[in-house]
């Protein structure tokens, strides 16, 4: 099969499309939150690090 055929019938054919990645979280924010809150426990307070962490706000 010649190089063009090749790109040509590869053009042709659609990409299948991905799982829905919602449904698959789960409980992911839960589990992203106790482990930030468990982090943030963690760090000193003295530590200029963390001055510039994101607050994140659960279910508002």
């Amino acid at each position: 099969m010649s190089e063009t055929a090749l790109k040509g019938s590869l053009a042709s054919s659609p990409p299948p499309s991905p799982p829905p990645t919602f449904p698959r979280l789960g409980s992911q924010p839960k589990s992203t939150a106790k482990q930030y809150n468990a982090a943030l426990a963690l760090a000193s307070t003295a530590d200029s690090s963390v001055n510039d962490l994101y607050k994140i706000t659960w279910g508002q």
